[in-house]
């Protein structure tokens, strides 16, 4: 009989329903669960599954879109101190399959309207399942048949495992990592002392169920009393709307990953005391200066094995480098650099990162040689300690702050999923036509890493890259399909007969100019992608050549840039051709002036400016944009002097001297040469009571940015 206790996730969110009972808890769209109204909707649920028999130490497997419900879900299963097993409805079903048979649930929670395909709806109807609906609105998930409210239950002990949650594995199977609750409050000490998280805190949920910083998302907000804002998966887009949604529900956290903020218009609206949490993959360190402007960035270090997080970095402009580093340890935590014998490295040198403390994880689920060689023991603090062998390089310099170095093995890092190269191998190789396959990670254009895989066809066969890709598809997830393909005739090996990895890094696609027509837009298609031109001649699936939302993104920026309009994600994803790409752009592309080098014409604007150029325009001339300065003068001054000072100025800079006209409805960047460039300057002669309203006036005058640059002096005496 399955035991009758609740998970300290439970216990601790009881302690928040206690104090903030009528508090918003969870806001989906229109959609909003107050902290009594999510406790008894999970409580309803929990009790159905108690009925069915799940309990302590059962796994369940919840299968939703993001939505309300996954928190009314996630604390469901907390309440029966179950495990929580996320299916993405969105991973193949093979791939699903392989997570079920391992993890073996004792149900599954879904949604009765669930629009997975249907071999994910078969592989889920053989559980035995319980609809989570919304049948009152948005009073949440309750059902007709809802059976008695959960009686009262003690608290299980911090060691009870929480959740399972898959990752790559190098045999070609995804391993299972079992986290516990011990971890949590060091993790919620974190979001406290860390990310300033708390009651009045509003913390986005953004990332995939899948993925361990939901938890993080879903903890900080639920069971530190503050709100937890979901985003559905069609706004998870990177345009002003995504920045409107965090200023309309006052979002004070979001994380976010690297290739998300880059693409984000860092001109669009922010909420105030926002702070962007970021990581899981290499972040620029120029990218992080941009937003720190304007919100409060820390850079994140965490794995899977120790409850999500491990190290934080608050931005400091101080720091050397192109890449943020891993910072420093969180509370809780501790982080060892050791050599091969397990012995500290001097002060200053790199040695391989071992995390410890409360958040480790139990292990790997039914792996027990593989947790005893990642999982070790702990020579440095007391008996039974343990910990994880992370398999990164770092240095730690004089102030204490861990520097990322590199892998000591051949795992990768994809958008923050890390991917054992053989678990994609040994799926390539399982196709009739491959012979051979290498998997490794290349640089695109924009910086961001890719998997791109080298196949050898066995003899007498071709390579068919799309095929191939949707062959990968329907195994491994979306993340773990290379986005580069590429057919040789052979691998280079090493003296000892082993393929040589090292002699198969692809150098980065090189910048693309195109016309604004079909070919181009091959061209373009095929320098986000990486594949080959010729992949695109007899259809387009965005997906089976590799694509993925953050290239979709790309792509569309790629396609404004280029050709001045822009489609909509979804018709880059719907596409089944080139040809009726082009016709889903939202306007036909102006005869755009080609970019040049400084001197021989005019230049097109940066995607910053060219945002900035359009609100000008919609805004009819306001002043929305306007940064004006102003200073009190003591003494006498010199305005002709003055004047000659921001002439010279303006002589020596290109920018002071740039107008912004259109052409054929595209604005260009017009540099005027010193000759042509005059200054608009005014000395005024104002009393001292009326200078303020005057320099109040000047600096509501709006600009005309074809005619002059958009900027201007006034000196009132």
């Amino acid at each position: 009989m399955a035991g009758r206790s609740r998970s300290l996730i439970a216990a601790l969110f009881a302690e928040q329903v206690a104090v903030r009972a009528d508090r918003p808890a969870v806001r989906c769209e229109e959609r909003q669960l107050t902290y009594v109204q999510l406790d008894r909707e999970s409580d309803l649920v929990a009790s159905r599954l108690a009925e069915r028999g799940v309990g302590d130490g059962d796994v369940v497997g919840i299968s939703l879109r993001r939505s309300e419900l996954c928190a009314v879900a996630w604390l469901a299963v907390a309440k029966v101190n179950g495990i929580c097993l996320w299916l993405d409805p969105d991973y193949p079903a093979d791939r699903l399959a392989l997570m079920v048979e391992d993890a073996a649930p004792a149900a599954a929670l879904t949604a009765a309207d669930a629009d997975a395909d249907e071999a994910t709806r078969n592989l889920i109807s053989a559980l035995p399942t319980l609809a989570v609906d919304r049948t009152h609105g948005a009073a949440g998930p309750l059902s007709p048949d809802a059976p008695r409210p959960l009686a009262p239950r003690p608290t299980a002990p911090p060691e009870s495992a929480a959740y399972v949650i898959y990752t790559s594995g190098s045999t070609g199977r995804p391993k299972g990592t079992i986290l516990t609750s011990t971890g949590l409050r060091s993790l919620l000490d974190t979001a406290v002392q860390g990310f300033g998280a708390g009651p009045d805190s509003r913390v986005l949920q953004f990332t995939s169920m899948s993925f361990d910083v939901a938890f993080l998302e879903m903890a900080m907000a639920l069971l530190l009393g503050g709100s937890l804002i979901v985003v559905t998966g069609e706004r998870r887009v990177a345009d002003t709307a995504f920045l409107e949604l965090l200023t309309e529900h006052r979002v004070t956290h979001a994380a976010l990953p690297p290739a998300f903020l880059e693409l984000l218009p860092e001109d669009g609206p922010l909420p105030a005391g926002l702070t962007i949490m970021t990581g899981a993959d290499k972040v620029p360190l120029g990218m992080a200066g941009r937003w720190a402007r304007r919100a409060r960035i820390v850079t994140c270090y965490g794995l899977t094995e120790a409850t999500v997080n491990s190290t934080l970095w608050d931005y400091d402009a101080r720091w050397e480098g192109t890449v943020a580093p891993l910072g420093t340890e969180d509370p809780g935590t501790t982080v060892r650099l050791l050599d091969e014998a397990l012995r500290p490295v001097a002060p200053g040198q790199p040695g391989e990162l071992y995390i410890g403390g409360d958040g480790l994880a139990r292990g790997y689920l039914h792996r027990p040689a593989l947790t005893a060689q990642r999982f070790v023991a702990d020579p440095f603090a007391g008996p039974g300690a343990r910990m994880y062998r992370t398999g990164d390089r770092a240095v730690r310099h004089e102030d204490g702050v861990l520097e990322f170095l590199g892998r000591t093995d051949g795992q990768l890092k994809i958008r923050g999923h890390r991917i054992e190269p053989t678990d994609v191998e040994s799926v390539l190789l399982r196709h009739p036509a491959v012979a051979q396959a290498v998997v490794t990670a290349r640089e695109d254009t924009a910086g961001s890493a890719q998997l791109a895989a080298f196949v050898v066809a066995a003899e007498g066969t071709e390579i068919d890259a799309q095929e191939l890709r949707r062959y990968v598809s329907r195994t491994l997830p979306a993340y773990m399909v290379p986005s580069v393909l590429v057919p040789v005739a052979a691998l280079a090996t090493l003296p000892s007969g082993k393929l040589d990895r090292r002699a198969v890094h692809p150098a980065p696609t090189g910048p693309l100019r195109a016309e604004p027509d079909e070919d181009a837009l091959r061209r373009l298609l095929s320098d986000v992608l990486g594949c080959g031109v010729g992949d695109l001649r007899d259809g387009l699936d965005f997906v089976a050549l590799g694509g993925h939302s953050l290239s979709a993104m790309r792509l569309a920026a790629a396609i404004r840039r280029q050709f001045g309009c822009e489609p909509a994600i979804r018709d880059i994803f719907a596409a089944r051709s080139v040809r009726g790409l082009l016709h889903s752009l939202s306007r036909s592309a102006p005869d755009r002036p080609r970019p040049g080098e400084r001197g021989s014409g005019p230049l097109l604007l940066s995607y910053e400016q060219e945002r900035l150029w359009v609100l000008e325009a919609l805004s009819g001339g306001g002043t929305l944009y306007h940064v004006p300065w102003a200073w009190q003068v003591d003494g006498d001054l010199d305005t002709e002097a003055l004047r000659g000072a921001l002439e010279d100025l303006a002589a020596n800079h290109d920018i002071l001297r740039t107008r912004f006209p259109s052409v054929h409805g595209t604005p260009v960047q017009d540099i005027l040469p010193p000759g042509r460039f005059a200054l608009d300057y005014a000395a005024v002669a104002t009393g001292e009571r009326e200078a303020p309203a005057a320099a109040e006036a000047a600096a509501r005058e709006s600009f005309d940015l074809e005619a002059r640059p958009p900027w201007r002096a006034r000196v009132f005496t």
